[in-house]
């Protein structure tokens, strides 16, 4: 059950990817081990594209107005390296996933308007650091994550896999548009297998450990006062105490406190 339900999302995410749908509201990351056939499948998937609707542009880096300018022609861009810069412009992933309509210009031209119609599927060993995001839930909510658990030893991976796939591409795309038809009548809400369930708990509890301190133990009265600095010493306790991770620097600490 447990594969059946990482080979129907990845069925889903390419159905979804193929398809001119945009409502899903979503981004894509296969995250896990090195040699696990991430790259593999972003082959493939590049293939089934023209190449020049086709962009590899790392999430950070659209943030610059020309880089921006080439999603204009863009159905998917593909980001084949993570890394901790890819949520430095969060606004970005939020504009990607939403299709807004935006502003950008090619180097020696005008600026012009165009609405994003380009997926972003992403891939890397782990995911860019969350965890000191503001909005972090609402980032989680429009990630799409497959994690590859197993890596392949170099003698015993299959040098020949992209090609075989590309062999099978009708029957792959057939696949794919039938986990489309069933995604859609689920409301594309996308499958989660286990560990991305577990993944994603794991960062929503890091993302909300601040406001679950606040909530279960500190008392709101106008008469008393707390130092900052034992205030944090006791959210610093309150994380070791539930093995959370406490991301929040002192000045990230002080700026939730007031």
């Amino acid at each position: 059950e447990y594969l059946d339900e990482k080979r129907n999302l990845l069925l889903q995410i390419f159905g979804y990817i193929m398809s001119d749908f945009r409502c899903a509201k979503a981004g894509f990351f296969l995250i896990g081990e090195s040699n696990s056939g991430k790259s593999v499948l972003l082959d493939f998937l590049k293939n089934v594209f023209p190449e020049r609707s086709v962009t590899a542009i790392p999430l950070y880096r659209l943030a610059n107005r020309f880089n921006l300018a080439c999603l204009a022609e863009s159905k998917l861009n593909v980001n084949a390296e993570l890394t901790e810069k890819s949520f430095d412009a969060l606004d970005i992933f939020k504009m990607l996933t939403a299709n807004d309509t935006v502003t950008a210009e090619h180097k020696g031209g005008k600026p012009f308007e165009f609405q994003i119609k380009c997926k972003s599927i992403n891939a890397g060993n782990l995911l860019p650091d969350l965890k000191t995001l503001e909005g972090m839930e609402a980032i989680l909510n429009r990630m799409v994550i497959l994690i590859f658990p197993v890596g392949i030893a170099k003698e015993k991976q299959d040098r020949k896999l992209l090609e075989k796939l590309l062999l099978e591409r009708d029957s792959i795309c057939s696949e794919s548009l039938d986990a489309l038809h069933d995604l859609q009548k689920n409301e594309f809400c996308f499958t989660e297998p286990d560990d991305t369930v577990r993944l994603k708990n794991q960062l929503f509890a890091v993302g909300n450990a601040f406001e679950d301190f606040v909530n279960e133990h500190c008392i709101f009265d106008k008469t008393e006062r707390v130092f900052t600095s034992d205030l944090r010493d006791a959210f610093l306790q309150y994380c070791e105490d539930n093995l959370l991770e406490a991301r929040l620097t002192k000045t990230q600490f002080s700026q939730r406190v007031y």
